[in-house]
């Protein structure tokens, strides 16, 4: 059963984009926590770093498209009791993420139970 489901954010800090991720995620093989993640301009037009704020643990997305806007959404993957963040939507544009290769074999292997969807808002 594939289940889709909408997180909205309303939460301001300082002109960042800003949510709460309640479940522990996987960029490109690297293991993220739960927590408040800010999205911030990378001193770059052309990167995003999107930080945790209690651990400082980051990672950066990289395009064309890539600039903090009043509406920022991760899109996630579940596959049981793990969640691979697979793209970032940002100023009408998706950014993929990479998939580390245990990532891209299990959602070869496993269909999604669920996609989700954190909008991380000015």
């Amino acid at each position: 059963m594939k289940t889709t489901f909408l997180i909205l954010a309303a939460a301001t800090l300082s002109g960042l984009a800003a949510e709460t991720i309640a479940f522990p995620f996987q960029v490109n093989g690297k293991k993220m926590p739960a927590g408040k993640y800010e999205v911030r301009s990378a001193g770059s037009q052309h990167s995003l770093r999107i930080v945790e704020t209690g651990t400082g643990k980051s990672f950066y997305v990289t395009s064309a498209l890539a600039k903090v806007s009043a509406k920022t959404m991760l899109n996630f993957k579940r596959y049981g009791d793990r969640f691979i963040l697979t793209s970032v939507s940002n100023n009408g544009g998706d950014i993929k993420v990479p998939m580390s290769a245990g990532a891209a074999e299990l959602a070869m292997s496993t269909p999604p139970t669920a996609t989700l969807a954190v909008t991380l808002s000015e």
